[in-house]
């Protein structure tokens, strides 16, 4: 049981935590590519968001340690090892590579293939493909 509930900690912890670079962080960068964002917007909105989450880890850590729980050598070094990385991305970002890192390679793509708007709403503005709703008195 103890075991089962450790792989779904671990799980719920890598997927659903949007710190770079688990899971959850690479999500949510690719969700910013797919929204359009661009490779440096979409690198400075992932290490904006992972940052505080990676210290809140490591605060949590520390208070854990300081209240006799051993594991919690492993929170903080999980947390210092997410900062390692959210620090080698941000500096990408000021060193304007960011295009070279592997998450943010195909950010043109993303940005080639993107769907085109209808041409109907950037024609006229009076022109609508909405149904109109007719209502009969009764």
């Amino acid at each position: 049981f103890h075991s089962m509930m450790l792989h779904i900690s671990l799980f719920v912890f890598n997927l659903f935590l949007p710190c770079y670079p688990l899971d959850g962080g690479r999500i949510l960068a690719d969700s910013l590519l797919m929204a359009r964002f661009g490779a440096e917007k979409a690198a400075k909105t992932v290490v904006a968001v992972s940052i505080p989450i990676a210290i809140l880890l490591f605060i949590i850590g520390v208070l854990l340690f300081t209240n006799g729980n051993a594991m919690a050598v492993l929170t903080i070094c999980v947390s210092l090892w997410l900062g390692s990385q959210i620090r080698t991305l941000w500096q990408m970002v000021h060193d304007e590579t960011v295009e070279r890192h592997p998450l943010f390679a195909n950010a043109k793509q993303w940005e080639e293939n993107a769907p085109k708007p209808h041409p109907s709403t950037s024609a006229d503005p009076n022109l609508t493909d909405t149904p109109t709703m007719t209502v009969i008195p009764v």
